[in-house]
């Protein structure tokens, strides 16, 4: 996937593309490896994850630190919103992908909350 490594930041990783379809197709391969990696695992030694798309503008500092309401957006829905193996997308990012050939990729609707706006679940089927 055409995408750019931004930051290690603890135990997440901070990556921008650029386009929606593109962060997408890359953030279902992370999770269908992951799923295949925990296939034959406890439970208890299985990889968790939870990952966030947001769309917009970013700034990055010298020291790589990253500022903007996309970089917001995305920190909510991924640390403090997704459960376990979510991948959770904004309302731009949806809309990107509505005009885009993702077979099989569906999008259940999140309504918004104090932290969140209006967000997507993606499953695949």
């Amino acid at each position: 996937c055409d995408g750019e490594l931004l930051k290690y930041d603890g135990d997440n990783i901070i990556c921008k593309f650029n386009t929606s379809k593109e962060a997408i197709k890359f953030v279902l391969l992370v999770k269908q490896d992951i799923k295949d990696y925990n296939k034959d695992k406890e439970d208890d030694h299985q990889l968790i994850i939870k990952l966030g798309l947001a769309k917009g503008a970013i700034l990055v500092s010298p020291d790589g630190d990253l500022f903007g309401d996309a970089w917001e957006d995305c920190c909510n829905l991924s640390e403090e919103t997704a459960q376990k193996n979510e991948v959770l997308v904004c309302r731009t990012i949806k809309e990107d992908i509505d005009n885009e050939d993702m077979p099989g990729c569906n999008f259940e609707l999140r309504e918004k909350t104090e932290q969140v706006p209006l967000h997507y679940n993606i499953t695949i089927g």
